[in-house]
Parts: C-alpha cells; sequence; structure tokens
C-alpha cells in the first residue's frame, strides 16, 4: 500500500531536548473556536486540546514546565472534557474583535496557538494552522464578508506568526502558491481519526426504518465545493440497480453558499446529523461518497475508513496524498467513474473487503496524539522572546 507516513515520530533525545526547552512557559489556545457548529477545521482544534490536555495528565515529557490555557470569550461556554487544561472567559467581545484585541491582550508574551486559520495580527506571538486555501481556491463558494476577512487577515496573520503550519502538504503548496504564506509550513500536522472510537452506532437517533437495506453515503455542508451534484445526479442510475443515496450535512450561511444544483429526486436528506449517527451510517452505507472539488485534507474519508467503511473519493487536491490506495479515486467531472467504482464495490466481496482492510491500516497512522506532540515540539523551538 502507497502511503506517506503523516508525521515523523520524534526520538526520545529530541523530545529530551525539546522538553528542556519548555520548562516555566506557557502557551494560550485560541478558542474561539467553541460554542461553533462543529466543521473539519473546529473539530481538529477540539481534539488537538483534548490530545494536549492527555499528554498534560500523564506527564509526558514535552509538557513538563508547560502551562497551556484554553481562552475563550467570555459568553461561552466549552464542553471539552478537559482534566489538566483550565478554560479561562476572557474579556467582552466575541468573533473577530475578541481574537484581534482581548486574546492578545491576555496572553501578554505567551505563546498564543491558533488552529482554525486565523489570528491575531497586531499584538501577541502565535503558531497559527492554516488548513486550506478555499477563500483563494473557490471565492465564489464564500459569503463576501467571509472573502473579505480571510483574504486580509490570513496573509498577515501568517506573516505575523512564529511559526505556521498546515495539514497537508497539498496545502502548504496552494497557500504559498496564492502568495498566502511566504515560506514553506514549519510542519504538515494532520487531522487524527481515532475520535471516531469513541462514537456509538447503538446510540443513533436516525429512525431504522427510514433507511432502506442497500444505501451509499455522503457527508458534508452545502457548499459547491463538496460537489454533491454528482452524488445527486447518480441517485437516478443506483436506484434502478436497487441502491439508494442517502446525504448528511448542515451549512452556515454566513461562511458558505448554499448548493442548490442537482435534482433531490431518489436521494434521502437527513441535514446535520451527531457524532452517533455517523457511526450508524458509516456502519451500515455500502460506501462513502466523497466527491469534494479541493480539500485541505479531507476527515469524512479518514473516518468511515477508520470505522470499516469503504470511500470513493475525488482524484484531486489533499485526497491522493491522504488516502493513498486505501480508497478508489476518481475524476469528479466523470459520473461513469463514480458509477463503476459503487458498483464494484457493491458487488466484488472480494474488492470490498480489500477496500476496508486498506483503509483502516491507513486511517490508523492519523492519530491526534501524534498531532498534538508534533505542534509540542515545534513549541518548544520558539525562543522565550522571539520575533519574526
Amino acid at each position: 500500500m502507497t502511503l506517506t507516513a503523516p508525521l515523523h515520530a520524534p526520538s526520545m533525545s529530541e523530545i529530551g531536548r525539546a522538553a528542556t526547552r519548555m520548562v516555566d512557559r506557557r502557551i494560550v489556545v485560541n478558542g474561539r473556536f467553541v460554542n461553533r457548529p462543529v466543521t473539519g477545521v473546529d473539530r481538529y482544534a477540539g481534539e488537538i486540546v483534548r490530545a494536549l490536555d492527555a499528554l498534560i495528565s500523564e506527564r509526558h515529557p514535552l509538557t513538563l514546565g508547560l502551562g497551556i490555557v484554553l481562552a475563550m470569550p467570555a459568553r461561552s461556554s466549552c464542553d471539552l472534557p478537559l482534566k489538566s487544561i483550565p478554560v479561562v472567559g476572557v474579556g467582552r467581545w466575541s468573533g473577530y474583535a475578541w481574537e484581534q484585541i482581548e486574546l492578545p491582550r491576555f496572553a501578554g508574551r505567551s505563546l498564543i496557538l491558533n488552529l482554525c486559520n486565523l489570528a491575531p495580527v497586531l499584538m501577541g506571538r502565535s503558531m497559527t494552522c492554516v488548513h486550506d486555501a478555499h477563500a483563494w481556491l473557490m471565492p465564489q463558494n464564500h459569503s463576501a464578508a467571509f472573502r473579505f476577512a480571510y483574504r486580509l487577515l490570513q496573509p498577515l496573520a501568517l506573516r505575523r506568526s512564529l511559526r505556521w503550519i498546515t495539514v497537508s502538504r497539498y496545502s502548504g503548496e496552494r497557500l504559498q502558491s496564492f502568495g498566502v504564506a511566504k515560506n514553506r509550513p514549519d510542519a504538515v500536522v494532520p487531522n487524527g481519526a481515532d475520535h471516531v472510537l469513541r462514537w456509538s452506532a447503538a446510540d443513533t437517533a436516525i429512525d431504522r426504518d427510514r433507511l432502506p437495506d442497500r444505501f451509499v453515503f455522503a457527508l458534508g455542508s452545502r457548499s459547491p465545493n463538496k460537489n454533491f451534484a454528482l452524488v445527486r445526479r447518480l441517485a437516478g442510475p443506483l436506484a434502478e440497480r436497487g441502491i439508494a443515496v442517502v446525504i448528511a450535512g448542515g451549512d452556515n450561511a454566513k461562511v458558505f453558499k448554499a448548493d442548490e444544483s442537482g435534482a433531490r429526486a431518489h436521494t434521502i436528506e437527513l441535514g446535520r446529523v451527531s457524532d452517533n449517527d455517523l457511526a450508524f451510517l458509516y456502519a451500515r452505507a455500502g460506501a462513502l461518497l466523497f466527491p469534494s472539488l479541493h480539500e485541505g485534507f479531507g476527515l469524512p474519508p479518514v473516518e468511515a475508513m477508520r470505522l470499516g467503511c469503504p470511500v470513493v473519493a475525488s482524484n484531486v487536491s489533499a485526497m491522493p496524498e491522504v488516502l493513498g490506495d486505501a480508497a478508489v479515486l476518481c475524476d469528479p467531472a466523470d459520473d461513469v467513474e463514480w458509477m463503476n467504482a459503487v458498483e464494484r464495490i457493491c458487488g466484488d466481496d472480494a474488492f470490498r473487503s480489500s477496500l476496508i482492510a486498506r483503509g483502516r491500516e491507513c486511517a490508523s497512522l492519523y492519530t491526534w496524539r501524534s498531532s498534538a506532540l508534533a505542534i509540542l515540539q515545534l513549541a518548544a523551538e520558539i525562543p522565550a522572546e522571539a520575533s519574526r
């Protein structure tokens, strides 16, 4: 199986040297993401914080002498089950104003860890994760306010950050090509997939009688980037073969423009679903269809593979890098390729079993613990009063 290992695991000597540099330091995590409807970016932030909390609790060498605080707008509430990272409500504002003014005032000279694309640009010392270049690649898919904020703030955030990271080599290259970043990322720190092991298919709220015996599943926001029009075009021909199409996902009108293209006949539309619902759908589906046009990482296919659901995904952007040969990769504009892939997965038991095994192996490489360790190691390399 051709796969790229997500991370270089630090040696014990590297951990020891990094831990020495960490003594008596503090990281303030930008908690603007709390309370937002969970997207892939927000899940990344929450899971990284959970993994950091677990590493502190077990007294991992990279956390010795290090204090981590999750700072969020004072009117927010945090439901992350943290044991060792205190959560602090800060200031009176929210949104961009909170992130740009009140957060850096609270952080002072501490390092601010920004995990959701933006960072303070006038004050503060930051390490920032930018997940993708969607505001440049597909500006028509986003609201005017979102485009303005990202095109103004994101390049400034990366220029001001002491270190910047992203979730795939593809994203790093695209961010450089558009001039958002001047330099290559200091590290590629991918998403994990092991959070799906906390989900329970038995606790789904979905009416089992509503779903047919045979179906394929598609998940995502209503952004045209997700290319659900292709999925809906497949629904009629698949229905003739006794295979239904189930689609789930919500949308955020402040960020995405809705995709109203494509007929909805022959599809079952569930809207926003819970994590337990996703576990149930992945367990029951013949395959996950992920025909997205641009992805910085592409978390749903990795989640599906971790739970044993075979995947058909686009052969563009970060998907080949992330998924390797553990998924069937198809041209997102070629309906015939997608039909052939679904028919083979649903009709060839040996091929399906092989794909499931490769998918589990691929997804097991992506863990939140390894990504959190990479962030800690990078943070340890930043001098106490560095500037850039």
